[in-house]
């Protein structure tokens, strides 16, 4: 007789890697249901999960809020272009 949900229950190691790879959109549907599945009995991962997702969307923010520091005003950078200009000229 086979076991039939050999193939579901699975150690943490597995459901955390499924963690990652759900985050960057490479987790398959038969992983999901696997994860969904071990998550129900698997207090730790579902936390694991969670913070996970939290840094993620903290780091995300973090990139955003640096990625609008590094842009310069089309004003500004206009000022700047004529002030090189001028001094290339001069």
């Amino acid at each position: 007789m086979s076991y039939p949900f050999k193939k579901i229950i699975f150690d943490c190691k597995k459901a955390t890697l499924i963690v990652v790879k759900l985050e960057v959109g490479q987790a398959s549907f038969a992983e999901r249901m696997q994860l969904w599945y071990h998550q129900q009995f698997c207090n730790p991962c579902r936390q694991f999960q969670k913070q996970s997702a939290h840094i993620n969307r903290v780091l995300l923010t973090y990139s955003r809020q640096q990625e609008a520091l590094h842009k310069i005003s089309p004003t500004l950078k206009a000022i700047w272009e004529k002030q090189i200009s001028d001094f290339k000229k001069g």
